[in-house]
Order: C-alpha cells, then sequence, then structure tokens
C-alpha cells in the first residue's frame, strides 16, 4: 500500500541507539496507559494526518493549523499540544510532506517548547 511506509518512524533512546516504531492495526487505534506510548502513538496519527493531507493537496506549504493533546514523554501527568515547527534551526519551517513523529514539538500551556526542537508559528 502506498501510504504504508508513511506510519513509520524513528526514536531516539538512550546512547544515540535508534529504534524503528511501527504501529499496526488494533495497536494505532487504541489508546495506552503508558504516557510515553500514547504520545508516541499521538505523534505518529499526527504526523500521518499532516503527510496524507500533503499527499492529497489539501496543504498550506509550512503553515500549520494541525494539533493534537497529548500526555508528556516524561510521564509527569501533564499534557502537551503537539504541532509541527514554524521555525528550524536551519531555517524556515517544515513542510507537511517532511514531518515525522519525531520532528513534531510538544508546548505546555504557556507555550513553551517541552518537546523537540524549533520554534512554534
Amino acid at each position: 500500500m502506498k501510504f504504508q511506509s508513511l506510519f513509520r518512524s524513528t526514536q531516539r533512546l538512550g546512547n544515540n541507539i535508534l529504534k524503528r516504531n511501527v504501529s499496526t492495526g488494533a495497536e494505532a487505534m487504541l489508546p495506552s496507559k503508558d504516557a510515553k506510548i500514547e504520545n508516541m502513538r499521538l505523534r505518529q496519527h499526527l504526523a500521518l494526518s499532516y503527510r496524507l493531507l500533503d499527499e492529497m493537496k489539501l496543504n498550506e506549504g509550512t503553515c500549520n493549523h494541525i494539533t493534537v493533546m497529548a500526555p508528556k514523554q516524561d510521564g509527569s501527568g501533564d499534557e502537551v499540544m503537539l504541532l509541527v515547527p514554524g521555525f528550524m534551526k536551519t531555517g524556515g519551517g517544515l513542510d507537511w510532506g517532511q514531518v515525522t513523529a519525531s520532528s513534531l514539538l510538544g508546548l505546555n500551556p504557556d507555550g513553551g517548547v517541552e518537546e523537540g526542537e524549533g520554534e512554534p508559528e
């Protein structure tokens, strides 16, 4: 299937080891009680949404208005708003077709970046 590869993301673990996370079938649909797993599941869904909208030509370049609330990865019980960075260190924003689960920012209620790298739009 054409979009099957769009649902993959890479997660950084301790000592810079990379592990491939792939949600399939029922796993992708069911919320998890584990904050880290649920955060990654929602990141994967949001990143897939961006890429699908880009594939269907329903995008606005790097301008984004798609977000989701997710539990913080640290399991503190707080939530972050996940969205694509509007401004990156390399300049400009991230094109919708290039969004991955690991590229998303997690913002606190005050708009500060809690997870990820870059600046919100």
